[in-house]
């Protein structure tokens, strides 16, 4: 995929990203008419580019960032969903979500 240049009105180049190349998940912000490449915790800027090569990064969705438990419980009733129909199909882009939430969420079973 060609390289894009990013603008201040463009959001597709924020947010966490799974960068098949390196097999990581990595957090990129817009900053002064650049791409920041963030550490995990957003303390420290790993690298800074003019425009991000988008050929091997898919995009965690943002409801798996912003509420990962919500996000895992759709693809687990999807799932079950698909298993009465005989379809067990899932997005690359779900997978990948999906992966990023059970590395970086907790889950655990509630107590009745």
């Amino acid at each position: 995929m060609e390289a894009q240049l990013a603008t201040e009105d463009e959001p597709y180049f924020t947010g966490i990203w799974y960068n098949g190349e390196i097999g990581e998940f990595e957090k990129y912000r817009l900053w002064d008419g650049e791409i920041q490449i963030l550490s995990p915790d957003e303390s420290i800027v790993l690298d800074t580019v003019e425009y991000l090569e988008t050929g091997n990064l898919i995009k965690v969705k943002e409801q798996a960032v912003s509420n990962p438990v919500k996000f895992y419980q759709n693809i687990v009733y999807d799932l079950i969903a698909s298993i009465d129909q005989e379809i067990t199909y899932m997005t690359y882009q779900d997978e990948i979500s999906f992966r990023y939430v059970r590395e970086h969420t907790k889950i655990v079973e509630a107590e009745e």
